[in-house]
């Protein structure tokens, strides 16, 4: 799931703006990131830089879909 994805999900499950679900993805992809081990923080960092659009749709992007209750 790329990061356009996951703030359409926060979007439609919250009832809110586009902008203000992206701005809420953001925010909370940031927050695990610094909570993430060194190693594993470039995923995130690829997510918020968009460089994970057009993945595979596996990694922390499905994780964090999944919790969204999303595939």
């Amino acid at each position: 799931m790329d990061l356009d994805s996951l703030s359409k999900v926060v979007q439609e499950r919250a009832g809110i703006s586009k902008e203000s679900a992206d701005i809420a993805v953001r925010i909370v992809l940031e927050k695990v990131k610094e909570r993430l081990p060194a190693p594993a923080q470039p995923m995130i960092e690829k997510m918020l830089s968009g460089e994970a659009a057009g993945g595979t749709g596996g990694g922390l992007g499905s994780m964090l879909g999944g919790l969204m209750g999303g595939e």
